[in-house]
């Protein structure tokens, strides 16, 4: 709720919104048409990398991968960066396959940047938060099972 609103919004005052997804690339004009059909805007720009761009696909380089640091690099050579937004610690650092600890540690010294620069909008549906929170649970395929897993590991401690 309020993404339309705020896109929008911040496209009007010219800012421009970039969207960085991992979904592959071969799906980047069905993505773009998600988008528009929505009423997103989909700003026209001049890049080096690719004229005209806004979204940023996984695999539409060599050297862009599911970490998206590759990504934020190339949109920072011609763009200041002012918001992230994400559903998913790596949305905004590299923290692909890390533990739960070396999430924290990462949350540690990062951390001052959430809620003025970087803001998370919790997914608890999926994310690769699993791979290192579910840990305990490997090898559990029951659908319900793990439902009730990721109910029980994302309860505030309280």
């Amino acid at each position: 709720p309020g993404a339309l609103n705020f896109t929008r919004k911040a496209a009007q005052k010219g800012i421009t919104v970039f969207y960085l997804t991992n979904r592959d690339h071969s799906l980047e004009e069905p993505t773009r048409n998600n988008l528009r059909e929505l009423g997103f805007p989909l700003q026209q720009i001049e890049t080096s990398e690719r004229p005209g761009d806004v979204i940023l696909t996984n695999r539409e380089h060599d050297n862009w991968n599911s970490s998206k640091t590759q990504r934020r690099k190339a949109i920072a050579e011609n763009y200041r960066v002012i918001m992230l937004f994400g559903d998913n610690l790596n949305d905004f650092i590299d923290a692909e396959d890390k533990s739960v600890e070396e999430r924290s540690a990462l949350l540690k010294r990062y951390g001052k940047y959430f809620g003025r620069s970087w803001f998370m909008l919790p997914n608890p549906v999926y994310g690769s938060w699993e791979g290192s929170m579910m840990k305990p649970y490997e090898g559990t395929t029951d659908r319900d099972e793990n439902i009730k897993n990721k109910i029980e590991l994302l309860r505030p401690d309280y």
